[in-house]
C-alpha cells in the first residue's frame, strides 16, 4: 500500500554505468532481480522492472522502498518522484512544479538532470528550470547553490519517459553484488573486515563471510562479529548472503606444538589462507580476501596468506590495504556514513611483504604441508552456516542459532 500523500509516485533507482556495454546490461539485470527478491522478502509491495538504464519500483510503500534500496550495492541514488511525458518543455515544467512544492522559504536549491538518448542535454534543462525557479522563489528568500543546497530537484529523462524526483536518497554506489563473481572473506569482526567487505561489494563481488574461531575465543568476540556481519546485510541484497563459522582449534594447536616461535605468525596466516582457499573451492568462488590494512601488508602475514591461495590459482584481494588502521577505524565507525566518494575503496591484489622472511621453506620442512592442508580442509568441511536473514533486524535470532550450534558441538 502506498504511503499517504505519495499515491501515484514511483521509485527510480539510478545505477552505475560502466563503460563496458555487457557489464552495464548485466549490472542492470542483476540489480533488478535482487531488488525484486528483497521487495518480496521485506514486504515493500509494488512491481519492479528495468527500463532505459534505471530500475523502477511502482506501487507499494515508495518511501520505505527508496530508503532501503539506496543501501544496496550498485545503487547511485534512490528517488521518489512522478512520471511525466517526455520532451524538453514537459521536463522543465515538471521540475518547476516540484521545486515550488519542496523548496521552503530561505532554502538553497539545485537542479540536477540526467539524460539518455534525448535530443536535448541535461544542462539545457537545468539552466531553463533553474531560471524559472529563481523568478518564482526569489521573493521567498530562496536562491540556487551548486555546492551546498538544502534541496536537490533531480530528473532523469529518456526519449520515451521522464521522471522528476520529489525526494532522493544518496546510494551506496559501486556495482551490484555478484556481477563480478564471489569472494570468500575471512571475517574477524574487526573494522578491517568490515572495510574489506564493503570494498568487495562496491567492486561488484558477492562476499561470503567466514568466521574462524578456537575454543579460547571469547563469546563477546563472536557476538561482535555476528553483529557487524548482520549490518552488512543491508548492502548485499543477494539471497545467499550467509556467515560460515569454522572451528580452527586443531589447526592452531598443531601450529603451537610443531613450529619454532619465529615461524608461528607466518604459519598461522598461511593456515588462514589455506582455509580460505578451501572455502573458495567449496563455494566456487574465484577470490579470497581478508581485512588486512596497510600495516598488515608490510608484515609477514599478507605474504603468508597469499602464498597458499596463489598456489591454487585463486586470486587474493585486500580492499582495505590502501588505508591505515586509524583511517579504517575512523571510516567504519561512522557507518552508516558509508556513502563514500568513488575510489575510496581501492582493491589491492596480491600485496607483497616488505619484511624479509628468514626462510619460508624451512618452516614448511619443520611442519608438514600435507598436515596443514588436511587440517584446513577438515575445518572448512565441518563449518556450519548462520543465516543472516533480514540482517540486523534478525540479529538475535541469528545469535540464538549460533549459540545452539556451538552448544551441540561442545556436547
Amino acid at each position: 500500500m502506498a504511503r499517504e500523500g505519495f499515491e501515484g509516485y514511483t521509485v527510480v533507482l539510478r545505477v552505475a554505468r560502466p563503460s563496458d556495454a555487457h557489464l552495464r546490461r548485466a549490472s542492470l539485470s542483476l540489480l533488478r532481480r535482487q531488488v525484486e527478491g528483497r521487495a518480496s522478502a521485506l514486504g515493500w509491495g509494488g512491481r519492479v522492472r528495468a527500463e532505459d538504464g534505471v530500475v523502477v519500483i511502482e506501487g507499494g510503500d515508495q518511501v520505505r522502498a527508496a530508503q532501503e534500496a539506496s543501501l544496496f550495492s550498485g545503487v547511485r541514488e534512490a528517488a521518489v518522484g512522478r512520471k511525466v511525458p517526455p520532451g524538453f518543455e514537459a521536463a522543465v515544467q515538471a521540475i518547476v512544479e516540484a521545486g515550488s512544492k519542496v523548496v521552503y522559504p530561505g532554502e538553497r536549491f539545485r537542479v540536477k538532470v540526467e539524460t539518455q538518448g534525448t535530443e536535448f542535454s541535461g544542462t539545457d534543462v537545468e539552466y531553463a528550470s533553474t531560471s524559472k525557479l529563481i523568478d518564482m522563489l526569489a521573493p521567498k528568500g530562496c536562491r540556487p547553490d551548486e555546492r551546498r543546497p538544502d534541496k536537490v530537484i533531480s530528473a532523469w529523462a529518456s526519449p520515451e519517459r521522464t521522471y522528476v524526483s520529489y525526494m532522493a536518497f544518496p546510494g551506496f554506489g559501486g556495482l551490484p553484488a555478484g556481477v563480478n563473481g564471489r569472494v570468500v572473506l575471512l571475517f574477524s569482526g574487526g573494522m578491517g573486515s568490515s572495510e574489506a567487505a564493503l570494498g568487495a561489494l562496491r567492486a561488484g563481488l558477492e562476499p561470503t563471510l567466514t568466521y574462524l574461531y578456537t575454543e579460547s575465543t571469547p563469546p563477546q568476540h563472536m557476538r561482535r562479529a555476528l553483529a557487524r556481519a548482520a549490518t552488512l546485510r543491508a548492502h548485499c541484497p543477494t539471497s545467499s548472503f550467509h556467515l560460515w563459522v569454522a572451528d580452527v582449534s586443531e589447526l592452531m594447536d598443531v601450529i603451537e606444538e610443531k613450529l619454532p616461535s619465529e615461524y608461528k605468525e607466518w604459519a598461522a596466516f598461511r593456515a588462514m589462507g589455506t582455509v580460505g582457499a578451501n572455502f573458495a573451492s567449496k563455494l566456487d568462488a574465484g577470490w579470497v580476501s581478508a581485512g588486512f590494512t596497510a600495516e598488515d601488508m608490510g608484515a609477514v602475514r599478507a605474504a603468508a596468506f597469499c602464498r597458499e591461495a596463489a598456489s591454487r590459482g585463486i586470486a587474493t584481494i585486500f580492499p582495505a590495504a590502501s588505508r591505515t588502521e586509524r583511517e579504517v577505524e575512523e571510516g567504519v565507525r561512522n557507518l552508516p556514513k558509508h556513502l563514500a566518494k568513488g575510489g575510496r575503496w581501492r582493491l589491492v591484489e596480491r600485496g607483497s611483504s616488505r619484511r624479509k622472511l628468514k626462510d619460508p621453506t624451512e618452516a614448511e620442512r619443520a611442519w608438514s604441508r600435507a598436515r596443514l592442508e588436511e587440517t584446513a580442509k577438515k575445518a572448512s568441511e565441518e563449518a556450519f552456516r548462520v543465516d543472516l536473514g533480514r540482517g540486523y533486524m534478525d540479529y538475535f535470532a541469528s545469535m540464538d542459532s549460533l549459540a545452539r550450534e556451538l552448544k551441540k558441538r561442545s556436547a
